[in-house]
């Protein structure tokens, strides 16, 4: 694939993430300040981050296990008032 068709895909991927969150930040991986830091700053920063990662991984599955809760819950609700056809 070219030059060009690799714009298009980062194009596409630009668009993808712009239609998802109103804004984004990006940021290299090992920033200056981050260099200046003392080693035990640093090492906290890391472990805070792991812990929220952790955190939120928690909270996205108890949301996905609420969806398909209150999605079974529904299903059956309907299926409960939907008069049965004569057959």
């Amino acid at each position: 694939m070219g030059v060009g068709g690799d714009r298009h895909c980062r194009d596409q991927v630009k668009h993808r993430i712009n239609s998802y969150f109103d804004k984004l930040f990006v940021m290299p991986k090992s920033p200056q300040a981050l260099l200046m830091m003392p080693p035990a700053a640093a090492q906290a920063l890391k472990t805070l981050g792991e812990n929220l990662a952790n955190v939120l991984e928690r909270d996205v599955r108890a949301a996905v296990t609420r969806r398909a809760v209150q999605s079974a819950a529904s299903a059956r609700a309907r299926l409960a008032h939907k008069p049965l056809k004569a057959g």
